[in-house]
């Protein structure tokens, strides 16, 4: 997730932003794929468990 955020806010793309519609284009394919690689490195009984979670309901307050 730190790789993906510093990519999108750093000034060094892989293709410049400055070139019409292919400097943003390259922003919107990468970002995702590193979103979906990072999120991929979570182990599976981690994400059950979170997913476990949220699913509850709130304990009364």
């Amino acid at each position: 997730m730190a790789g993906a955020l510093a990519y999108l806010v750093s000034p060094i793309d892989l293709i410049p932003d400055f070139i019409p519609v292919l400097g943003q284009l390259d922003d919107l394919l990468i970002v995702p794929l590193l979103i979906y690689a990072a999120l991929a490195c979570i182990p599976a009984d981690v994400k059950a468990d979170c997913r476990a979670q949220t699913a509850a309901p709130a304990p009364d307050a």
